[in-house]
């Protein structure tokens, strides 16, 4: 019998506090994709790739513990090259995006870890 494996992480979602914000940031800044919304249940899709994917990105109204609360440890974008990178850190900046640290784990070309 073979083992089961996972080929690819499908999508991971998130409960937030400010829908409209969120969204706002993940389309806006980031550049994700509202392949779909439900307003009656407060759910917004999002994808860097709609024509492959429906949604990466899941983001749920109703998070229900305070923003002092760890919930994510991190969610990471793969970039095609250094220079997206820079560029999305030139982005954050110039959008008041705060940074929790800058850091590289060896095998990536650098992290930018966010405060949300």
């Amino acid at each position: 019998m073979e083992t089961a494996h996972v080929a690819r992480l499908g999508h991971v979602g998130l409960h937030v506090q400010d829908l409209e914000k969120q969204k706002a940031f993940y389309r806006d800044i980031i550049g994700l994709i509202v392949t779909d919304e439900d307003p009656e249940r407060g759910m917004v899709f999002m994808s860097s790739r709609p024509d492959e994917e429906h949604h990466e990105l899941l983001l749920c109204r109703g998070r229900n513990v305070g923003s002092e609360a760890r919930l994510v440890q991190q969610i990471s974008f793969r970039c095609d090259s250094l220079d997206d990178v820079l560029g999305f850190y030139q982005r954050f900046k110039g959008h008041g995006v705060k940074f929790d640290t800058i850091l590289s784990h060896g095998n990536a070309i650098g992290n930018l870890c966010l405060r949300s």
